[in-house]
Parts: C-alpha cells; sequence; structure tokens
C-alpha cells in the first residue's frame, strides 16, 4: 500500500472516532478521507473573487475592464505564471493570519487541499515536484511549524504530486517581508536561497508553494535559485495574493 492510500485510511479510521470540524470555524462538518477539510460555506468564504480576475502571468487582481496587468508591467517574474486561491482580505486575511500559529496547522493543511481542487487541477501543467519556500530555523521554532510545507503537504494529499520540503535552503537569515517597503523587499531576498537535491531538479517541472504573494520577492529568489540548480520551470501557488502600495 503506497504513502497517500494508507493516508486516506488512516483518516478515515480517525474519522470513525472523532466528529470532523472545519479547520477555519470549528464548526462541524462531513468527514474527508484525506485528512483535515473545509465545510462547504468556509470554502465559499474563500473563492472570495467574484467580480473582475486574475493576471495569468502573476495573479495580480484586476478588474473586468482591465486588460493589462500594472504589476506585470513595472515587475519581472522570473517564475512561469502563478496560481492563487483569492484575494488577501476578508476571510482570507483572517486564515492567513491564523496559519501563523502552531493552532493553524490544519488549516493550512486544508487550504492546500482547496487550492488543488479548485485552481491547480484545472491548469494545462504537470508537475514533476511541490517545493516550499523555506524560512529561517528561528521562525521555524518560533512558530512550531513551516507554513509553506503544511500547505504543500495539502496539495500533495490530493494530488500526489511528490512533496520536495527541504530542496530549497535559506543561506541567510532574512528579515520579516510583511515589515518592509517593496524596495527593501527585494533586498531582503536577494540571493537568500540555495537549491538543494540538485539531481532531483534537473529537467523538472516545480510547483513552489508560499501561503502569501506580494511584490513577488521571495518567489523570483526562489525561482531563480530553483533555475539555477537545473529546474526546468517554476509555476507559483499560493493561497492569497496581495497588492503593496
Amino acid at each position: 500500500m503506497g504513502l497517500y492510500p494508507f493516508n486516506r485510511f488512516l483518516h478515515s479510521l480517525i474519522n470513525l472516532v472523532e466528529q470532523p470540524v472545519c479547520t477555519f470555524c470549528q464548526k462541524a462538518t462531513i468527514a474527508d478521507s484525506f485528512g483535515p477539510h473545509l465545510c462547504q460555506n468556509c470554502q465559499s468564504l474563500f473563492l472570495n473573487h467574484k467580480e473582475g480576475h486574475f493576471c495569468k502571468r502573476c495573479a495580480f487582481p484586476l478588474a473586468n475592464f482591465q486588460n493589462s496587468c500594472p504589476f506585470c508591467l513595472e515587475t519581472k517574474c522570473r517564475f512561469q505564471s502563478a496560481i492563487t486561491l483569492g484575494i488577501y482580505q476578508d476571510s482570507l486575511h483572517q486564515a492567513t493570519l491564523k496559519m501563523k500559529k502552531l493552532s493553524g496547522q490544519n488549516l493550512a493543511y486544508s487550504l492546500g487541499k482547496l487550492l488543488y481542487k479548485k485552481r491547480l487541477q484545472y491548469i494545462d501543467t504537470t508537475f514533476d515536484y511541490l517545493v516550499p519556500i523555506p524560512v529561517s530555523y528561528r521562525k521555524w521554532v518560533t512558530q512550531g511549524y513551516q507554513t509553506a510545507a503544511q500547505i504543500g503537504r495539502g496539495i500533495a494529499a490530493v494530488s500526489q504530486i511528490p512533496l520536495l520540503p527541504k530542496a530549497l535552503r535559506l543561506t541567510r537569515e532574512i528579515q520579516k517581508q510583511a515589515l518592509l517597503p517593496k524596495t527593501t523587499r527585494i533586498q531582503n531576498t536577494k540571493n537568500a536561497f540555495k537549491p538543494f537535491y540538485t539531481k532531483r531538479l534537473q529537467d523538472k517541472s516545480i510547483l513552489l508553494v508560499d501561503d502569501i504573494l506580494t511584490t513577488a520577492a521571495t518567489a523570483n529568489e526562489a525561482t531563480k535559485a530553483l533555475l539555477h540548480g537545473g529546474a526546468r520551470s517554476v509555476v507559483v501557488a499560493t493561497i492569497c495574493r496581495a497588492t503593496i502600495s
């Protein structure tokens, strides 16, 4: 029995003993053999971009009348494209903050599953590996887990795309991006990543996973490292897309 069927079997046994609850609202919901999950109501809340559309290149939210992306006009994206669940506002904003805590592990996992089911499985690309954006050891210890890696585990559970949690390493400590202006964010992450498992990356299509995409500074530097490590292409997948003034 492979890893994924075994995990489904294990979660099915757990659901027989425990009443499944939504990882966001904590209300009772229908069991899911793929592990922690969201209720239908919360899934609808997270799919929040009802008007307009996202840029196919960088996932920037566009209005219905916009034909060109203002973000792409001023930013060079190294990755092939970006896919996101929704905009960093309302329920997704709350969920992203909740994922920053140890208690948000199951939420990160279930949002990874939702990202695949509602977005990733419909794109015309086959991925060889999932690679999460790494965090510093200090942040890992403080938070208790790695958000991007947990999102990746959720995606892997429903897609069966292999997860390489250590394919990228930080070369140095970086400051928290959310506290920095755009220009400083770019310098903060410059050359901050290096590839690992380079033999496994050779000529592979990579799905790079993170919780949020804002200036693309982190995603660009991580993509650069993966491409230098031999990857053929990189697509970015995040739970939400934010903007910065």
